[in-house]
């Protein structure tokens, strides 16, 4: 019941559609993937496959996390390992970065922070500001305090700082 239940339906029905075009493909190649060597030899062969038709790596993490989930006598280590699959997602991760959005401007941020204060929102107005403006993670931004505002120094003339992470 534990194993079933750790991962959601939806992940589960994702696993198994990536189970199932894996298992046809190797089919169709003619390779057995009934051995655990068989299993790592025919990811190899797919994921090269995938790659080549322009595929993101993130297909190749999804198929291998599947196949440990379906198959769980496998594993990243010991002698049911798949150690050349896992070479390969890195260089496929190497040779594809993953792709990054196209962040919205400052403008539209200002405008969100705008109808935030209208709403008498203004401290989340605020708060969305700093966060867009300093690259901040949310809990980066939660964490905030009054003392992590630095007065300018002499350096910086008349920039202000952010201490995120104070050592005590």
């Amino acid at each position: 019941y534990l194993e079933q239940s750790a991962v959601s339906p939806k992940t589960e029905k994702k696993y198994s559609d990536a189970v199932a075009l894996w298992t046809v493909w190797t089919q169709n190649q003619g390779l057995s993937i009934t051995q655990p060597g068989q299993v790592d030899q025919a990811l190899v062969q797919f994921f090269n496959h995938l790659f080549f038709v322009g595929e993101t790596p993130w297909r190749g993490e999804v198929l291998l996390a599947a196949v440990l989930h379906k198959r769980p006598h496998l594993g990243k280590l010991g002698s049911n390992s798949l150690p050349r699959a896992l070479r390969c997602l890195r260089g496929w991760r190497r040779l594809c970065p993953s792709r990054t959005r196209v962040p919205y401007s400052w403008d539209i941020w200002c405008g969100v922070a705008a109808e935030m204060a209208r709403l008498g929102l203004l401290r989340m107005a605020i708060a969305i500001l700093v966060g867009v403006d300093a690259y901040l993670r949310p809990s980066e931004l939660i964490g905030l305090t009054a003392g992590s505002l630095l007065t300018p120094s002499p350096e910086s003339r008349e920039a202000w700082s952010l201490l995120l992470h104070p050592a005590s």
